[in-house]
């Protein structure tokens, strides 16, 4: 308990210690693909409840837990494989190596977070709170089998006029479909206020008015995939990072069971639903990049509600000669800028009445 006083005045508080415990995270990738021999690197954050950093004295095992031969005459990985590093400030990165031979495998690490014994050598045990990880790694035939080569939109909200995987018109009804173009229509124009937060860290995790402020957004989902030709039939990579942007919007996709949001940009593993909002209505164009291949989505924002109308703007000439018409002209924007919609039943409408105060 802490006493303070001043005067005739005191106060307390009743701090209460709490041990601390850790959550272990994959920060870059949930898998990987490569071709016999190749390499894969690995992120690992440790942070406790408060969000702190797991303190120096830990260890990150990445231990070959599983491995595949996929084909006659393959040899699978083996714990040679196997990769244990320092935990600092709270991160640790390790660079797997396939060590078998063939395509068509599998490998498989778990990862754990130890405590190094500095008494007795070995370990103490794990982190308190830290659970396994698994990390997949799946080798592949040919080096072009690693290289994204189309961008494909698998996934939008049922009320779009997009269907899975399928190709459409961009702007309007009458244009020509383009490969690797989509549209979809927002439910909502977004008046929260943006910014970035990681629910992985309680420290830069988002408030729940935050959120509830961004409202209902246009959920997209890509794949990535090598490009075919003539002679190769291009698969699916599973591993691709991908990059959704546009420029003023917010987006946000779940990453290891928490929600990361980001402005202007986000990176994700290829499939992970996104979810981008808007300030700004009207035709809005979704960049989604992986490597040299990219696809767009043309998302139309509606118009901001009337509810949400923030500055009126009244243009009228300075002066009127007697008998003379005035015309004036009148705009109400919300905070973003964004001319409000008005209905026919709102209270305010196309009509307005002008009373003069004065008479010079």
């Amino acid at each position: 308990m802490f006493n303070f006083s001043e005067e005739n005045l005191t106060s307390s508080v009743t701090a209460t210690s709490r041990a601390a415990t850790y959550t272990s995270y994959v920060a870059n990738l949930n898998s990987n693909n490569v071709v016999a021999g190749g390499a894969s690197t690995v992120t690992v954050n440790v942070i406790d409840q408060f969000g702190n950093a797991l303190p120096a004295g830990y260890q990150a095992r990445f231990l070959l837990t599983g491995a595949t031969t996929g084909a006659t005459g393959n040899v699978a990985a083996t714990t040679a494989s196997n990769q244990i590093v320092n935990v600092v400030n709270g991160v640790a990165t390790a660079t797997l190596t396939d060590n078998g031979t063939g395509a068509s495998r599998t490998n498989t690490y778990t990862i754990d977070i130890q405590k190094i014994d500095t008494a007795n050598g070995g370990y103490s045990g794990a982190a308190t709170g830290t659970s396994n990880l698994t990390f997949t790694v799946n080798v592949v035939a040919n080096a072009a089998d690693v290289v994204a080569g189309v961008v494909t939109v698998t996934s939008v909200a049922a009320t779009n006029p997009v269907t899975a995987g399928a190709v459409n018109p961009v702007l309007d009804a009458n244009s020509a479909a383009v490969a690797g173009q989509y549209q979809a229509t927002a439910s909502a124009l977004s008046t929260g206020d943006f910014g970035a937060y990681d629910a992985r860290n309680p420290l830069t995790a988002p408030t729940a008015a935050w959120v509830t402020a961004l409202g209902t957004g246009q959920a997209i989902t890509a794949s990535v995939s090598s490009k075919s030709t003539s002679t190769y039939l291009g698969v699916s990579i599973p591993s691709a990072l991908v990059t959704y942007a546009l420029a003023g919007a917010e987006f946000k996709a779940t990453l290891n069971s928490a929600a990361v949001y980001a402005k202007d940009s986000i990176t994700v593993p290829s499939g992970t639903a996104v979810t981008v909002w808007s300030n700004k209505a009207g035709k809005q164009t979704v960049t989604i990049t992986s490597g040299a291949a990219s696809a767009t989505v043309v998302v139309t924002f509606p118009a901001a509600s009337s509810a949400n109308g923030k500055t009126l703007t009244i243009v009228a000439p300075a002066t009127a000669t007697p008998g003379q018409t005035v015309n004036f002209s009148a705009k109400l924007v919300d905070k973003f800028g964004n001319p409000v919609a008005i209905a026919t039943a709102d209270p305010l409408t196309s009509s307005y009445r002008l009373r003069a105060l004065a008479l010079l």
